[in-house]
């Protein structure tokens, strides 16, 4: 599937943002705070699984799992040894839903860099006593407590918790950038093969998006020749006729050198369409409404924010 829309002519928006993906970008949005905090010993390896959700394509091993397959190519992450139809947007399509707010991982990294403060603790933090059996232990807890109270109160920690408030809403409105952009690309990718043929049938199918934990559907109607979707935003997008049919195979070898057998595949069907997909009907046309406010940007991820 990688190579087939790679080789597709007008396809490089699109690729670009499937591939812009990595952890740093979801760090700096606070994606893998929740893991850092934590003292479980599996932490890590519990934010790399999670983290591997926001990518589109991957080749090699992530969060303990393998996507098998020779160097110069990758795997669809959210394929599962099942049938799909992938929608590709041309460049022009792209550029129009860039120009009417949809992120980029470009303008998310700028985004947070120019806005994230990152602040320092403030010096003077007193240490919590570890020596459990000492004699006067309660007392050295109770003397870490008086001066832990006193070091919050200082000037310095409360400009310090001012700046973590404000860096807190930076990295909910970059979240909801991520999971805008996220959604919007699993929206073109679907569950069943869906050809152009000389058949009249009308479907909903299900997409590789969730919506409040359930995966947001498309309605295909097929007439002789051609075929139109009808997307969760109300769009009606038709496929191109110079671009369709195309078979692609996504095949999980048993290595990523000198593979020997096939473990697992899906078999694909990709059309290009001159219109991109809207996963949800866009705000006075435009995508960035979602985060023009902390506010906005708590409840588009409280509907949006989950990634399988």
């Amino acid at each position: 599937v990688y190579k087939t829309i790679s080789s597709m002519p007008s396809t490089s928006k699109f690729m670009e943002l499937c591939e812009g993906v990595n952890d740093d970008i979801l760090k700096s949005a606070g994606l893998r705070d929740v893991y850092a905090a934590s003292d479980s010993k599996d932490a890590e390896s519990k934010w790399q699984q999670a983290a591997l959700l926001y990518y589109i394509f991957y080749q090699g091993e992530k969060g303990g799992t393998r996507f098998n397959i020779p160097s110069g190519d990758k795997l669809v992450r959210s394929f599962n040894n099942y049938r799909y139809t992938v929608y590709v947007p041309t460049d022009e399509a792209v550029e129009r839903e860039i120009k009417n707010g949809l992120p980029t991982w470009d303008t998310i990294e700028e985004y947070l860099e120019t806005n994230l403060i990152r602040p320092e603790k403030p010096a003077g933090e007193p240490l919590r006593p570890t020596d459990t059996e000492a004699e006067d232990y309660e007392e050295q807890v109770k003397k870490y407590e008086a001066e832990l109270e006193a070091w919050k109160s200082t000037i310095e920690y409360k400009l310090y918790e001012a700046d973590l408030a404000k860096d807190e809403a930076v990295k909910l409105k970059a979240q909801a950038m991520i999971n805008t952009l996220v959604n919007f690309l699993k929206y073109h990718f679907q569950d069943e093969s869906v050809f152009v043929d000389n058949v009249n049938e009308s479907g909903d199918y299900m997409t590789a998006c969730i919506s409040n934990d359930n995966y947001l559907n498309i309605n295909v109607k097929q007439s002789n020749g051609s075929m139109v979707l009808t997307d969760a935003g109300g769009q009606k997008v038709s496929v191109s006729a110079a671009q369709q049919n195309l078979i692609a195979r996504d095949a999980h070898y048993n290595a990523t050198t000198n593979p020997r057998l096939i473990e697992s595949s899906s078999y694909v069907v990709v059309h290009q369409l001159d219109q991109a997909l809207h996963f949800e009907p866009l705000s006075d046309g435009r995508w960035d409404g979602a985060w023009k406010s902390a506010k906005k940007a708590k409840a588009f991820l409280a509907k949006y924010g989950t990634q399988k």
